[in-house]
């Protein structure tokens, strides 16, 4: 940031949460670039858990307490719970972030100095 909005941020009494987008820190690089690949990993853990690892675990309680095949209970998937909007929403987000990257990286190029793919 400049002087003079340093000024103004100070006058007003505002702590700035972000810091300088040209100095090459966690915040503006590593967390900024990264978030795509922490959500789309979440969002195959929990598909993986909600399609594969729930219904066989829900199969071997089954089992396991000897309840006989008319009585079982079989697993309904949460995510597909109103309409499967959760996929919906997630693929929104990875979809339109994933399009945009380009994007985000001449943006942190033309910003950062330092900035390396």
């Amino acid at each position: 940031m400049d002087d003079q909005v340093k000024a103004e941020v100070e006058a007003a009494g505002i702590s700035p949460v972000l810091v300088d987008a040209t100095q090459d820190t966690f915040l503006n690089k590593k967390w900024y670039l990264e978030w795509r690949a922490v959500m789309a990993w979440s969002y195959a853990v929990v598909c993986l858990s909600d399609f594969l690892l729930c219904p066989i675990l829900v199969l071997i309680s089954n089992w396991f307490m000897h309840v006989p095949f008319e009585q079982s209970k079989e697993w309904i998937p949460v995510t597909l719970q109103g309409g499967g909007f959760y996929h919906l929403a997630m693929g929104a987000v990875l979809g339109v972030s994933s399009w945009m990257k380009g994007n985000t990286e001449k943006v942190m190029a033309s910003n950062m100095p330092s900035y390396q793919k």
